[in-house]
């Protein structure tokens, strides 16, 4: 997984680097977000404002509601207390909304992993600005990796997925070879080679493996056994 921010902003702090382990939740990197808070608590401060007004507005129009039941006062001069207490309700609910929305996107300036997993590469140093566009962490989970190959469109439908067994020689001597729990075949056929891409997912109990290794996959079909590279 490429993690990219969903903010612009200076890095102020980086908590992991290549090749720690990392926990769901955990905080990767923090930028600064001084000006997002400042946002925040002037949008308070406005809240706090409209409040007070919609408070005095409401108070003004229900006693002018007294006022005109009596016979005392115009429907006319009743209906604009009541004009002026409704737009000062929609202010201070406008305003809170976009406090909300302010508070959110001063979370954004904290990155955390979003899954138990690895930090393969960290792409960005302290001080340098974060992008929306730029990828500034990869991570990957070693308990869910998988192997992709390249298959003959003619022979996809012939495979025995139960047989297949996958070598992968720079593994631990006890995972060199080990059988795959799950196929999935892409729906595409690359147009120029005509081949169809198949991924094998391996064990969660295999150890000792990173993105990127060399791997061969023996696959049984029912026509003939292939071995396909």
């Amino acid at each position: 997984s490429e993690i990219e921010s969903q903010v612009c902003g200076r890095v102020t702090a980086l908590l992991v680097k290549a090749g720690d382990s990392v926990k769901a939740g955990q905080m990767l990197m923090r930028m600064d977000a001084r000006s997002a808070k400042q946002q925040t608590l002037a949008d308070h401060a406005q809240i706090s404002g409209l409040t007070a007004q919609k408070k005095v507005a409401g108070k003004e129009y229900r006693r002018k509601r007294r006022l005109f039941q009596q016979g005392l006062l115009s429907l006319s001069a009743l209906e604009a207390a009541k004009t002026t207490f409704d737009k000062a309700n929609a202010l201070t609910v406008s305003q809170t909304a976009q406090a909300k929305s302010s508070a959110l996107l001063t979370d954004l300036y904290v990155l955390t992993a979003p899954y138990d997993g690895v930090v393969a590469n960290v792409n960005i140093e302290v001080g340098e600005i974060a992008s929306i566009s730029k990828p500034l962490l990869t991570l990957f989970d070693p308990t869910s990796l998988r192997v992709v190959v390249n298959i003959p469109q003619s022979r996809i439908n012939s495979i025995k997925h139960e047989t297949t067994v996958v070598e992968i020689p720079a593994a631990p001597p006890d995972f060199r070879t080990v059988h795959s729990h799950a196929m999935t075949v892409l729906p595409t056929i690359d147009p120029v080679s005509q081949m169809a891409q198949v991924r094998f997912a391996l064990s969660a109990k295999t150890k000792g493996l990173m993105p990127g290794m060399f791997a061969r996959v023996f696959i049984a079909t029912t026509a003939s056994a292939a071995e396909t590279q």
